[in-house]
Parts: C-alpha cells; structure tokens; sequence
C-alpha cells in the first residue's frame, strides 16, 4: 500500500483497491450507477483521488478529487461554563446546554454510469502527511443483462 516508512515531508504515495463488486450477479452484466465514499481527515483538508476499473481492467476510468473534511467533535469553547448536573430544584433559566457536535465526514457521489460484470473502487493519495480515513464505500448497480 505504502512506497516508503516515512515522508520526510515529502507525500507517501498509497493507492487501495476494493475487492470486485457484482452486487450478488457475477455472471449478469451490471449498469453501474453511483459510487458513494465515506471518509474523514485527521489534522487538515485533504483531496483524495477515486478512480475505478471495469471487469479488472488495470485502467483508471471516472477519476475524480473527493474533498475531505477535517475530523473530530466540537466542543462550546466560548466561556468557561458550569454544569451542574444534580440540581435539586432547577430553573430552566438557570441550566446550561453542553455543545458538541459530531465527527465530520464527507459523503461524496458521482455518477459512474458505466456497463460490466464487475466494478472495483481505486483511493488514490500523494500528499505529505496525509492521516484519512476511508470510512466506506459502494455502488448502487442494476443487472442490464443476464448471460
């Protein structure tokens, strides 16, 4: 996956390839639809190439930048506030809210629209100190023709 132990600040370049999807017809020829990627960054924004092959062609086909957005839960930082969580008699107007937010993570689709029997997803990264995380990925297909 990795060329390299370390970047020395210059990218580690790492491509993965998904298994070859059939959606349940190895022997049907598949319409292709959309291809949906699920993923997250670590410290900063990172673009991530995705690509995919047809029937295991090695050929690149679809390429796309997919944008990933920085991760982690936010926390209210606006004032140091008190929570007290054991009020005997509270007054709504008295109880503070605790803010946080989730995990962002970028849910990207396009449209690949293509015919085969088999469809493989490729992630493609090349910069210097890239931590992303590839949450999940697929395809929506329907069978265009049956052998």
């Amino acid at each position: 996956m990795n060329d390299g132990t370390s970047d020395d600040g210059n990218g580690i370049f790492f491509e993965v390839l998904s298994r070859g999807y059939h959606h349940g017809q190895p022997l049907a020829q598949n319409l292709y639809k959309d291809i949906e990627v699920l993923g997250k960054a670590e410290s900063k924004q990172y673009n991530l190439e995705v690509c995919y092959h047809l029937d295991f062609v090695p050929k690149d086909e679809g390429c796309f930048e997919c944008f990933l957005p920085v991760a982690g839960g936010v926390w209210e930082t606006t004032s140091p506030e008190v929570f007290n969580w054991a009020n005997q008699n509270p007054d709504l107007d008295d109880i503070q809210t605790l803010s946080w937010a989730g995990e962002q993570v970028a849910i990207v689709t396009f449209d690949a629209h293509r015919k085969a029997q088999f469809l493989q997803v490729l992630f493609r990264q090349t910069e210097a100190d890239a931590p992303i995380t590839l949450i999940a990925w697929g395809s929506v297909a329907s069978i265009y023709k049956r052998k």
